[in-house]
């Protein structure tokens, strides 16, 4: 019986038959089974981002967001992460709380007098 090799040692692929090659993990598996490792977004998009000073073009890998742990376990378990900490805030109440606006201040009231006088002179003086 032999010694079981280490999983660093790299795996000389000549010496394997077909059958041992079928068992061996593909890369698609191995990198996404690290991201998975890392919480890193297994399926993320491609999105482009234009520089509008200089017009360089990147292309921006972006998380995918799903909420099933079937599609994407990071952006599922950061999904439900996220829900349970808008549960605690109180985020699921049933009535929405109404936030109403301040009443405007004398200040306030006064500028927009000056600018209706202002606006109306200006309609006048273009008539």
């Amino acid at each position: 019986m032999t010694a079981p090799e280490s999983p660093a040692a790299p795996i000389d692929q000549d010496k394997l038959s077909r059958a041992q090659k079928a068992m061996l993990a593909l890369s698609n598996e191995v990198a996404t089974q690290l991201a998975e490792d890392h919480g890193v977004c297994v399926r993320p998009l491609a999105m482009r981002r234009i520089d509008q000073s200089s017009g360089r073009v990147d292309v921006v890998p972006v998380p995918c967001g799903s909420t099933r742990e079937d599609q994407c376990r990071p952006c599922a378990e950061k999904a439900r992460r996220l829900r349970m900490v808008q549960c605690r805030e109180g985020w699921h109440l049933e009535d929405e709380p109404i936030a109403k606006p301040a009443d405007p201040t004398a200040a306030q009231k006064e500028l927009m007098t000056v600018r209706a006088d202002l606006h109306a002179a200006y309609t006048d003086a273009r008539a």
